[in-house]
């Protein structure tokens, strides 16, 4: 007789089904903010790159302030908005060097980490890259 009331009883079904059900959805809700913050940190690092590049395309050697590979690098760093730029790897290039018609290649690296560690999810290595040619 017991177990038949026990049985019929619903007085917390409502709080297993919520426990189960929103397990699920806070799991889908921060995998969806982490993919939201790696892409925005992606989107970070190659408008930095991009705009280092189209700086050093105008600012070659025949420029009145020619570009060099360090300021290229500082540039890179100062263009970020959500990556702190000490914890990002830049370098730029010219080949031959940094005259008209040369290339100028420039890459950046930034390990990206996840921020809810319930996830368990890996970090990443982000990279963009920007090769232009010189025009002045």
């Amino acid at each position: 007789m017991a177990l038949g009331k026990l049985i019929r009883e619903s007085g917390g079904a409502a709080a297993v089904e919520f426990a189960l059900v929103s397990t699920f959805y806070l799991t889908l809700l921060f995998g969806v903010l982490e993919v939201g913050l790696y892409v925005a940190d992606q989107q970070d690092l190659i408008s930095a790159v991009h705009s280092a590049g189209r700086y050093a395309i105008v600012h070659g050697s025949s420029s009145s302030s020619p570009a060099s590979a360090a300021t290229l690098e500082q540039m890179v760093g100062a263009k970020l908005m959500l990556i702190n730029s000490s914890s990002i790897t830049a370098n730029a290039s010219f080949s031959p060097n940094n005259s008209p018609g040369s290339k100028v290649t420039i890459t950046a690296s930034y390990t990206w980490k996840p921020i809810v560690p319930l996830l368990h999810l890996p970090s990443a290595t982000i990279s963009a890259t920007s090769a232009a040619t010189i025009l002045n």
